[in-house]
């Protein structure tokens, strides 16, 4: 009987060679799928270039009570050794040769229940228009996910195809504009940042220009600048994660340094660092009312890729410039008169300690990578 393009996808398959048993094809369906039983051999993933990138593409299970199986590229290289009723689910990052580059997550398995291995599946899309503080490990929860099983997470952002934007970003500057979450092992999320989408930190606030506290126009007492912000991070990876990026991710740019009193002027503020949400503008600084000062000029925020302007001459102001914010992800600027008052950028992505990142396409990313 012919087999169905819904049994080639998701259909099951004994492999019952001595040694180097090659898996079969999945079929044409996109997504598809094979489910691998294998007792106690070992087995060869097909050949890359006849496959799609993403997945799982293959998951392999040894069922034997006490062989163990290995499974290796196309090439024969080993990628992992699978003790009995272990599983290893495989996804495909790299195509461009025979063994081609794969990712491999294990996981334990079981013949005593109707399904082997129980894979939770969540797609969650950040489509036009803003928004903030994702927490995907969250999001799944809200969605029904009970944190037992592993989980596989496709997540989108942006519109593709579209002149409108569609942005993750941050209310604050400490928290990260998207953060994957912790599931449990053998769990993966695949981030498709699409054209046109961001994942940018939150702009740092521009520094307050210096008051001016007391004294005469003749002879006044200015206090000091209040320092800028620092920009906030993008992207915080805490469970394994294949990215695909097609648009941007970004650390917040750093607010501007505010500058110093200047004649009977009060300082000006420093530019707002670029990033979504915006990061405020810097005001001039203070001035004792109706004792003829003046206000040295408050700065500009900066946007979602934008940053702000210092203020002072740049908006018609008599007393110096405060520093413009920082483009995303990169540091602050100095005012005229004042040097390191600025803000430092924040990190486009951060990743914890043990866990995987793989950028098959790394595509834009604006400002450092480091850990959590």
């Amino acid at each position: 009987m012919a087999r169905t393009a819904l049994d080639e996808m998701w259909g099951g398959y004994h492999l019952n060679s001595a040694t180097d048993g090659v898996m079969p094809l999945p079929s044409g369906v996109p997504g598809a799928a094979r489910f691998i039983e294998s007792p106690g051999t070992s087995v060869l993933l097909q050949d890359a270039r006849l496959l799609r990138t993403g997945g799982p593409v293959y998951t392999v299970w040894n069922s034997s009570a006490s062989l163990q199986t290995a499974v290796k590229n196309n090439s024969g290289t080993q990628l992992v050794l699978l003790n009995p009723g272990q599983l290893a689910v495989c996804y495909l990052t790299d195509t461009s040769t025979q063994a081609g580059s794969w990712i491999i997550e294990t996981a334990t398995g079981s013949a005593s229940s109707a399904q082997t291995i129980t894979v939770d599946e969540f797609t969650i899309e950040f489509g036009p228009g803003l928004n903030l503080n994702a927490n995907i490990r969250t999001m799944c929860d809200q969605l029904g996910y009970a944190g037992t099983n592993p989980a596989r997470v496709n997540v989108f952002v942006g519109p593709q195809g579209s002149a409108t934007v569609g942005a993750v970003g941050s209310n604050v500057t400490t928290s990260p504009a998207m953060d994957t979450g912790t599931f449990p092992a053998g769990s993966v999320i695949i981030l498709t940042v699409l054209d046109n989408g961001y994942i940018a930190g939150r702009g740092g606030r521009g520094g307050t220009g210096a008051p001016i506290t007391g004294g005469t126009p003749a002879s006044p007492t200015y206090g000091t600048i209040t320092l800028a912000e620092d920009g906030g991070d993008g992207l915080y990876v805490r469970t394994t994660t294949i990215l695909y990026n097609y648009g941007r991710i970004q650390g917040g740019g750093g607010g501007g340094s505010a500058g110093g009193g200047s004649g009977i002027y009060s300082g000006p503020g420093g530019g707002g660092g670029a990033g979504y949400k915006f990061g405020p503008r810097g005001p001039s600084g203070t001035i004792p009312a109706g004792q003829g000062f003046g206000y040295g000029g408050n700065a500009t925020p900066g946007f979602l890729n934008q940053p702000g302007l210092g203020g002072g001459v740049n908006n018609g102001a008599p007393a110096g410039t405060g520093g413009s914010g920082g483009d995303p992800g990169a540091d602050g600027g100095d005012s005229s008169d004042t040097s390191g008052g600025f803000g430092s950028g924040g990190f486009a992505i951060k990743v914890a300690s043990g866990t995987t990142l793989t950028k098959v396409v790394a595509g834009n990313i604006d400002g450092s990578e480091g850990t959590i």
